[in-house]
């Protein structure tokens, strides 16, 4: 690929990078969704 392509941003809540399980459950959806409608990588950031 000569181009960076679509990277999607996961994350569900606006502040801090502590989740719950229902928040990590969403965010497989949300991979699969972005996945799903083109994006070439995802990136999230948890503690």
């Amino acid at each position: 690929m000569d181009h960076p392509g679509l990277l999607a941003m996961i994350r569900p809540v606006a502040d801090g990078f502590f989740y719950s399980m229902d928040e990590i459950v969403l965010m497989e959806h949300q991979i699969k969704d972005a996945a799903m409608a083109g994006a070439n990588a995802m990136e999230t950031s948890a503690l």
